[in-house]
């Protein structure tokens, strides 16, 4: 993710900061998992978007597969 990146923080310090798995971070950078509110609660605080930001794509991914999965 470039905005750690750019706070010169890796996946593993930004997790270990947050309290958050790593495994499941990553999961939800690659698009397997769901955004949670607690992660998008913990970006915003590392000012890296907010909160409402994170869960408005997440929030709009979920409508997409359920649109495919009812054949709209």
């Amino acid at each position: 993710m470039r905005e750690l990146e750019e706070r010169k923080l890796t996946q593993t310090g930004f997790c270990k900061r947050m309290k958050f798995v790593k495994s499941h971070f990553n999961d939800v950078l690659k698009g397997r998992k769901p955004m949670t509110l607690r992660l998008a609660v913990s970006l915003e605080f590392m000012c890296i978007g907010t909160a409402e930001f994170w869960m408005t794509l997440q929030m709009k991914e979920d409508i997409k597969k359920e649109k495919e999965r009812l054949g709209f």
